[in-house]
Order: structure tokens, then C-alpha cells, then sequence
């Protein structure tokens, strides 16, 4: 519970809004009150005497009422609407904010379906934790009301109807534990299920090369029936304790009825009273019922706002220090000093590196894979940090530095070129609009990239698909090297940059680097020495003093 009161803490802006929602839902549950009332008047007043007087009355009142209770329901869904779509947008832009901070290390940890499927828990907090306040609130104020006007009509009666009570509270302890087990559980499969799909539709190709698609199909539909068979026991579960309740409940009505009627028929008590106290029950035994209910959704939202947290409260382990400085324009000089690092803080891949980089020079790191090179290249924008002691550009720690402002001046080209769903212009200039259409081009030309855009169908607005799927490897490496030199950063890191490009393209571009790379410090990543032929100085891991 102090997870769902958390998650009701991130909702404070909405307070204003949360409270007219409310306030109105409070209202129609006032509004149900005159209601078996006035059909007593009738019964006990009206019908013996004939009074058509009190009769217009009573039906005017009772038109009146229903009217304006249907009006505050219209209003009360209109709040509940805006409030759950603009708070359903916060929580989700709050959400996708904290996973854009968290780390490489967290991202590389963690498939992408199962943090989907956390983000889809967030909605599911969201409206779960919106609904239940609203109906805790109605709820309570119901069982405040009603009891008393049941004692009002008939105190024997009211005792004998609300005689189920202490039952309902021993089913629901017993049921909302293994409620909340088998929902974490069904949680956790469904995420396995959303991880398991986004993989293998991302991975289609791969699976269709290798004719393996009944084997991935049989392991997703194994997922899916586990996931299934939770959830027929959830539902199970939930139907049983809905007919215990409800058992419960029939044995009540029969309990206050038996004795009900027998004091109708033996003059003790009006037949409007009567009719009156089995309406207030009925509204009674409603919000008894949505709170028995709740315990079961209460245990779900407990699920899905835990592993909302479990995610949120995340502290990313790479941010700004406090008191750290905006980096300014830089020249471009690097320096590792006696750098320790290592990915699980038990072996290390970088002992006691230190090398320097002067200002405008381009070094080459060349060697066999898991050497450690791209991990150097990840320590110059923070994307990790040392173990232990400092990586310096200009003579400023990286670490006491912005990341934005850091990462704004090294331009880096990783391993997989990555593209957007979009266009080619887009791609290039990722939503930029400082820039102009010759700068856009240039970059283009220098990363040999401009004259096959200017083939596609569309030129520079073609649509290239999800993740670039439209185009080659080597056209996609190198739309992302011309994102990146549009950027004109004084550090540019070419991560293997050339590798899926043929050993023509790979010429141009090693001559368009070749100018681009004036006035401005490069490292290049590469296991073939032909890669790094117009490079100052090269080293198998750095470059050491």
C-alpha cells in the first residue's frame, strides 16, 4: 500500500482536478439517498390516502433528483476522462524521461519488451490508482450514510442485515494473498511474453535465415499457455471469492427478509419502511461490495506500481555531480590517467591505462575483439565511468562536467548504425532546425553518403523504414556518420565506422575524413589496418605518453 500512496504522491499536480472528480462522485452517492425515501412516502402516505397533492410532489422530486444524479454522472466520467488522459501522459513522459538517464550499463542489462511492458504497468497504476480513490472515498461515505439511516428505520433489522460483515472481512484477508501471487507472477510472465515478441519480430530476418520459425513460435506459445494458465487461476480465484461473498450476501437478505416480513404482516412495521430499508442495503451492500473488490485490485495495482518502482526509483549511475560545470568549447586535448575499469567490479578489462591525445590529431585503436578498445571510446563521454581514477579533456575532469555539455562536443559513430523511423533528412539532422539545406548536404558529401540519397525515389525526404530497413548496411553507416559530422564536434570516436561499407566507399570516406577531420582530434576503432592508413599514430589498446 505505501507504493500505491507513493504513486498517488506523483498525481499532487492534479490535486485541483482529483477533488472535482470527487466532489462529484460524492455527490451522486448523496444523491441516492431520497430516493427509497420518497418511495416510502408513497407507499405509507400517498397510496392510503389518495393525496394527489403529495403525489405530484413526490414524482417531481423524484424526477428532479434523477435528473441532476444523471447530470453529475456525465459530469463526474468528463473529470474522471481528462484527469486519467492528462496524467496518464505525465506519468508515461516521466517514466520515458527517467529511462533516457539511466545508464548503458542499465540498458544493457535489460531486453526491451520487458521495459515496455513496465511502461504499460505504469498506465496500469495510473487508472487503477484514479479509480480506487474515487471509489474508496464513495465507498466510505456510503458506509458512514447508510448504517445510520438503517438504524434510523429499524435498529433489529439493521443488526440483522449487517450480520455478514465480519465474514466478508475473513474471506477477504485469506483470498488477497494468493490474489497478490499469482498477479506478480502473471505480471512477470507477461513481461517475459513482451519481451519475447518484441525479439523475435525485431530479429525476423535472422530467424527466417536460419528456418528456425516453429522453434521460436513453440517457445513463445509455451510462454503464452504458462501466462494463460496464471491468469485462468487468477480468474478462478477471483470467481470463487465473488460467489463467497455473494453467498454471504443472499444469506443476509434471507436473514433480514424472514424477520422483515413477519413484522409487515404482524403491523409492526410499515410496508414503505420495509421497502425503504431493502433499498439502503442494496446501496449498503454495493460499496461493501467494491470494497471487497478493490482487495483484489488493490493487490494488482500493488504489482504493477511495484514494478513501476522497481524501475523509477532507479539512480542513474551516470549523472551530473553536484556543482557541475557547463564544459566550454573545447580544443580537444584527451588525457587518461592511470584509468581502472571494469564492467562487474571484479575483473578488469582496463588496468592503469594512461595516454594522452593532442588537440587535433587522429589516433587509431587497433587489435582483436574484447580488448577494451570501444570500452576507452565509452569513458570519453561518460557513457561509463571509471573504476577508479580520471579521464580528462582540456584538463577538465569528465566528471565535473555536464553531461550535455559533454556529450554536445564529442561526436561518437557506434558499431550498429541505428536509424529512426522517418526520413533521410530527418536522420540526419534529428529534428535540428539551425542548420541549413547545404550544411545537411555537406555533411552528407563527406561521409559519401550524398550521392546515393540523391538516387532514392524521394531524394533526402525518402522514407527508409523501421530502423533504416529500406537501405544497406553501408548506407545506413553512412547516413549516421553524416549525422554525426553535421554535428561538427572537436572530438569525433568512429567506432568501426567503415566496416560495412565496400572497400570503395570505404576510400571516399577515408578521404572526406580525411578533410573533415581538420582542426578537430578523431579516434578510430578498427581490427584491419587499412582502415587506419591516413591516421598520425596507432596503438594496439592506447596511447601512452
Amino acid at each position: 500500500m505505501r507504493q500505491i500512496l507513493r504513486f498517488a504522491k506523483l498525481l499532487k499536480p492534479y490535486r485541483k482536478f482529483i477533488a472535482e472528480s470527487i466532489i462529484s462522485g460524492m455527490l451522486l452517492t448523496l444523491l441516492g439517498l431520497p430516493g427509497p425515501w420518497l418511495t416510502k412516502i408513497l407507499i405509507d402516505s400517498v397510496y392510503p390516502t389518495g393525496d394527489y397533492s403529495l403525489l405530484h410532489f413526490v414524482l417531481i422530486l423524484i424526477f428532479a433528483f434523477g435528473l441532476f444524479r444523471s447530470f453529475m454522472g456525465v459530469l463526474r466520467g468528463y473529470f474522471a476522462m481528462n484527469l486519467g488522459l492528462g496524467m496518464a501522459l505525465d506519468i508515461r513522459f516521466r517514466f520515458y524521461e527517467h529511462l533516457q538517464r539511466l545508464s548503458f550499463a542499465f540498458h544493457a542489462s535489460r531486453e526491451v519488451g520487458e521495459l515496455l511492458s513496465r511502461l504499460r504497468d505504469a498506465d496500469r497504476s495510473l487508472n487503477n490508482t484514479l479509480d480506487l480513490i474515487n471509489r474508496l472515498v464513495n465507498s466510505l461515505l456510503a458506509l458512514m450514510i447508510f448504517p445510520a439511516v438503517l438504524f434510523y428505520i429499524n435498529w433489529r433489522l439493521a443488526l440483522i442485515g449487517l450480520v455478514v460483515l465480519p465474514a466478508d472481512v475473513v474471506l477477504y484477508l485469506y483470498a488477497s494473498r494468493l490474489i497478490r501471487r499469482y498477479t506478480q507472477a502473471l505480471a512477470e510472465k507477461r513481461a517475459d511474453v513482451s519481451a519475447k515478441n518484441y525479439e523475435s519480430l525485431s530479429g525476423i530476418r535472422t530467424i527466417q535465415s536460419l528456418a528456425i520459425e516453429d522453434r521460436i513460435y513453440n517457445k513463445l506459445r509455451n510462454l503464452v499457455i504458462e501466462a494463460q494458465n496464471l491468469n485462468v487461476r487468477l480468474g478462478v480465484t477471483r470467481q470463487l471469492l465473488g460467489f463467497s461473498t455473494g453467498a454471504l450476501r443472499a444469506f443476509g437478505v434471507l436473514l433480514y427478509s424472514w424477520y422483515g416480513w413477519h413484522q409487515v404482516l404482524g403491523g409492526q412495521l410499515s410496508l414503505g419502511s420495509f421497502l425503504a430499508f431493502t433499498a439502503y442495503v442494496g446501496y449498503l451492500y454495493s460499496p461493501i461490495r467494491q470494497l471487497v473488490d478493490m482487495t483484489q485490485e488493490v493487490q494488482t495495482t500493488l504489482v504493477h506500481t511495484n514494478r513501476f518502482f522497481e524501475i523509477y526509483d532507479l539512480e542513474p549511475e551516470i549523472k551530473d555531480r553536484p556543482g557541475a560545470i557547463e564544459l566550454p568549447l573545447i580544443r580537444g586535448h584527451i588525457e587518461f590517467r592511470n584509468v581502472w575499469f571494469s564492467y562487474d567490479r571484479a575483473e578488469p578489462l582496463l588496468e592503469d591505462v594512461s595516454f594522452r591525445i593532442e588537440p587535433g590529431t587522429t589516433v587509431a585503436l587497433v587489435g582483436r575483439s574484447g580488448e577494451g578498445k570501444t570500452t576507452i571510446t565509452h569513458l570519453i563521454p561518460r557513457f561509463y565511468d571509471p573504476t577508479s581514477r580520471a579521464v580528462l579533456i582540456d584538463g577538465y575532469n569528465v566528471r565535473d562536467v555536464t553531461l550535455r555539455s559533454l556529450r554536445r562536443q564529442v561526436g561518437y559513430v557506434l558499431q550498429e548504425p541505428f536509424l529512426f523511423h522517418g526520413t533521410v533528412w530527418e536522420n540526419i539532422t534529428c529534428g535540428r532546425t539551425d542548420v541549413s539545406d547545404e550544411e545537411v548536404r555537406e555533411a552528407a558529401r563527406a561521409a559519401y553518403a550524398h550521392q546515393f540519397i540523391e538516387t532514392l525515389p524521394d531524394g533526402y525526404q525518402t522514407q527508409i523504414g523501421q530502423r533504416g530497413e529500406k537501405l544497406s548496411q553501408g548506407q545506413r553507416q553512412r547516413i549516421v556518420l553524416a549525422r554525426v559530422l553535421l554535428l561538427n564536434t572537436p572530438i569525433l570516436i568512429l567506432d568501426e565506422a567503415t566496416s560495412a561499407v565496400d572497400v570503395e566507399a570505404e576510400i571516399q570516406i577515408q578521404k572526406a575524413l580525411e578533410a573533415a577531420k581538420s582542426g578537430r582530434t578523431t579516434i578510430i576503432i578498427a581490427h584491419r589496418l587499412s582502415t587506419i592508413a591516413t591516421t598520425s599514430s596507432s596503438s594496439h589498446r592506447a596511447l601512452t605518453p
